[in-house]
């Protein structure tokens, strides 16, 4: 079996997901893309758009909803859902750039850290409540 030497000047596929393949001129690749018609570029913008928008919206909810024993955190878990779906839909479509990958995981994350830190605040104050009650 041959060793395989470095790569040979040509177009394979683009390693940034930003087109169908990109030029590599032997040591690195070059701005010169190939592959994606308007309409691509459309729906892959409309993707971005629609990825980033969910995973900022569940975070919104998920990290700055108010909650109270009254109310719950009901809504911080939607919040929570939304930018989990976001993420994995970010790390699932080959149209979305790895700086959006990054973010939407960063975003669930924060999400999921948020809500797990409002549900030991929530059950503390549960403990309290019991506490006085039971004397």
């Amino acid at each position: 079996m041959a060793a395989m030497g470095p790569m040979q000047p040509g177009w394979y596929p683009d390693p940034m997901g930003q087109a169908e393949v990109r030029w590599w001129d032997g040591h690195q690749w070059t701005p010169a893309t190939q592959g994606r018609s308007a309409q691509d570029r459309q729906r892959r913008n409309l993707t971005i758009l629609l990825v980033g928008a969910l995973s900022l919206v569940g975070t919104v909810l998920a990290c700055f909803t108010s909650v109270s024993l009254l109310t719950g955190t009901t809504t911080v878990w939607v919040g929570v859902a939304l930018a989990v779906v976001a993420a994995v839909a970010a790390l699932a479509l080959r149209l979305v750039g790895l700086w959006l990958k990054v973010i939407a995981c960063v975003l669930a994350v924060a999400a999921i850290a948020s809500a797990i830190y409002d549900e030991v605040q929530l059950q503390h104050k549960r403990d309290q409540i019991e506490r006085i009650v039971n004397g």
